[in-house]
């Protein structure tokens, strides 16, 4: 769905501004499911240059919070630590598999 006027963020502009926003504030798991709602939008009306966005944008924060606070429960280290799945790398792993369904249904 585009917005009603002109110029006006469209619900995934707003979700990954508010990403990136929560971000910068270190609400990293707010800024995560922000980002997760944008991937959820970008999928539902397949848009593949929002998905490479997101895929590029969960690589960063997920590089920010290795780099400056490796303890962090999203970190790689603490998820490595207790055995767990690592979100941030759960979310690139499925826009790169919806990413591949749009390739193969383009065939």
């Amino acid at each position: 769905m585009s917005s009603i006027v002109a110029n006006e963020p469209t619900p995934y502009d707003r979700l990954f501004r508010l990403s990136l926003d929560l971000f910068l504030d270190h609400h990293y798991e707010s800024a995560y499911h922000s980002l997760a709602a944008a991937y959820h939008y970008a999928a539902d009306v397949n848009d593949q240059a929002k998905l490479l966005q997101i895929e590029m944008e969960a690589a960063r924060q997920l590089n920010v919070i290795d780099l400056t606070t490796p303890n962090y429960k999203f970190s790689s280290l603490s998820t490595e630590q207790r055995h767990g799945v690592n979100i941030y790398k759960s979310l690139i792993k499925q826009v790169q598999v919806h990413l591949k369904l749009l390739k193969l249904i383009a065939k």
